[in-house]
């Protein structure tokens, strides 16, 4: 998925409850990953939360996050990794 089509998609299940079910598969599939380190509950929950952000990121700002500082941060939240 790419970051504009999560976040549009994001943008209309704040909408339509009915859609929330894609936004739950697609936050499923980040804890997922994540759980692929560790299985500390709040980790993964913050390593979703930083995917997230990093992407807004890369749709909003004019500097987005590089590869490198995407790496630095999934690092950082998942030391096994």
């Amino acid at each position: 998925m790419s970051c504009a089509a999560e976040f549009e998609l994001f943008l209309l299940a704040a909408r339509d409850p009915a859609l929330r079910r894609s936004t739950d598969r697609w936050l499923d599939a980040l804890a997922d990953f994540a759980r692929q380190y560790t299985d500390d509950p709040d980790r993964v929950r913050a390593v979703v939360a930083a995917i997230d952000g990093l992407l807004l990121q890369a749709l909003l700002t004019s500097r987005p996050p590089t590869a490198t500082e995407f790496e630095a941060v999934l690092r950082t939240l998942l030391p096994q990794a």
